[in-house]
């Protein structure tokens, strides 16, 4: 501003939020966006259930239709195939509980993104300026000549207020974006597992595909009740003798698992900018290491990034269960799942065994910052060795936890708000290297056969009146936000 004419002036607004940012009634209402999300991932989860149940019905039946034993080549051309459409319905189920992970974790993530939008309109508003449905920030006062220079330090106040709020409403847009192309992406990936044959049996009241093989078929009534064949309908005959939770009697079997990986390593060539920024995100783990304890297993993690040897490291998932209530929600419930199968496998007629089970995506996201940027979203799996004892049955379970530390192209560190891209750089120019890591917890429960499986599990628990550390490290402390990356780290192992 060259020269100020005699009389008032106001600070002017900055410029409009433009294209493609919400209005400040949209983040408002973007509420009702997330409860729909939230239900969304339980509709899924429950479809999950539901399939899996009349797979496993339909698959059971034939084995015995009407409590009679079926032999022959019919019998074994209808149990093959019975089987198989259960294989695929498995799979399917997987794919639906993945997308309720997305579902979940998107509707943690706009919640966050839109309370701070808010909380960045409120505290403009504080300052007294107004913020407009667009926007914009305006200061609510006028200035004589005199006040030339508060009027600039108002008008500089206005823009940091203005960048903060767009910060935010750009990154919830953005968020909501990525989350529908996901969700999307998984619909259509859904209806590509369906076998052809299914297309003819067409789809139930709730979406879900009639399962039909040969002479005999579940679907449901008008009421929505499962039914099928009347000579063949029975109660189901239970899980087979060598298999129930997606456990089969065996030793401890690590499932295959397959990471996305968004960096080609070493695929690019350093430039200067390269360097400047190495220097700057060392610097920055320097300073994290020296000035944010409460992140030690998260700062472990990306120092190992930058190790650049891939090397696999295990983790203390035995200190994220004590630290995290969301690692301990998922630890206890796949205790509870190894316990609903060990409870199967035993009325099956076996006594003494060793079982292991699948891998699937976790349900609850870490609450706390470390083990957010430690293990986020990442697989589990169990194993366990069972006997019995008249009616009492002890379990030795061990939860496995693993998980790909990498990054994401496109997705964002909602507490920097640093894109992915930034660290993947330095995997692409070959400075830095993704790598596996694990970790597990091991539990000895017992219970009387026939009591129903517990979802919660003994062990250490976090006390959230006082550390756990006397150094205060791994302290739940006030609920954080949820990062939509998988960042993190563990107390490093090397094998």
């Amino acid at each position: 501003m060259s020269s100020i004419p005699a009389g008032l002036v106001s600070a002017p607004a900055p410029a409009t939020s433009g294209p493609g940012v919400p209005s400040r009634s949209q983040i408002d209402g973007w509420i009702s966006d997330i409860d729909h999300l939230s239900s969304t991932a339980s509709w899924l989860r429950s479809q999950a259930e539901k399939a899996e149940a009349a797979a496993d019905a339909h698959a059971q039946q034939l084995s015995a239709p009407g409590g009679t034993e079926w032999e022959g080549e019919a019998a074994d051309t209808a149990q093959e195939r019975a089987y198989g459409d259960r294989g695929v319905v498995y799979r399917a189920a997987d794919h639906k509980r993945e997308m309720a992970k997305v579902a979940d974790l998107g509707a943690q993530n706009l919640f966050q993104l839109r309370n701070r939008a808010l909380e960045a309109i409120s505290q403009a508003e504080d300052d007294e300026f107004e913020v407009g449905e667009d926007l914009t920030v305006t200061d609510k006062h006028s200035y004589t000549t005199r006040e030339l220079n508060l009027c600039l330090a108002r008008e500089a106040i206005a823009k940091e207020h203005q960048d903060a709020i767009m910060t935010w409403a750009k990154a919830l847009a953005a968020e909501d974006a990525q989350v529908g192309a996901k969700l999307s992406a998984g619909a259509i990936a859904l209806d590509a597992m369906l076998p052809q044959h299914w297309n003819n049996a067409g789809t139930d009241k709730t979406g879900e595909p009639h399962i039909q093989a040969v002479d005999n078929q579940i679907e449901r009534d008008e009421d929505g009740a499962e039914s099928s064949d009347p000579q063949t309908d029975s109660d189901p005959a239970g899980p087979l003798p060598s298999e129930s939770e997606g456990f089969v009697i065996g030793p401890p079997t690590k499932p295959k698992l397959e990471w996305d990986e968004d960096f080609e390593y070493g695929s690019q060539s350093p430039t200067l900018k390269d360097w400047r920024d190495r220097a700057e995100w060392q610097a920055k783990l320097a300073g994290g290491r020296l000035l944010r304890p409460d992140l030690d297993d998260a700062t472990a993690m990306y120092e190992h990034y930058w190790d650049n040897d891939g090397k696999p490291i295990v983790f203390d998932y035995e200190e994220a269960y004590r630290e995290d209530t969301g690692v301990r929600a998922n630890v206890n419930a796949e205790i509870a799942r190894a316990q609903r199968a060990a409870e199967d496998l035993v009325r099956a007629g076996n006594t003494s065994f060793s079982m292991t089970g699948n891998a699937s995506a976790t349900k609850e996201y870490p609450v706390t910052e470390n083990w957010q940027k430690a293990i986020g979203g990442y697989q589990q799996w169990s194993s366990a060795d069972v006997r019995v004892d008249g009616n009492k049955v002890t379990m030795e379970v061990t939860v496995h936890a693993e998980d790909h530390y990498n990054f994401n192209r496109g997705e964002t560190d909602i507490g920097t708000g640093t894109p992915d891209e930034v660290n993947g750089r330095f995997a692409e120019v070959g400075w830095a290297k993704p790598f596996d890591s694990s970790g597990s917890v091991t539990r000895t429960i017992t219970w009387e056969l026939g009591s129903a499986p517990s979802g919660e599990a003994g062990g250490p628990q976090f006390n959230p009146g006082r550390e756990d550390r006397v150094d205060g490290r791994g302290s739940a402390g006030s609920f954080p936000d949820w990062p939509s990356n998988n960042r993190g780290t563990g107390r490093v192992g090397l094998p």
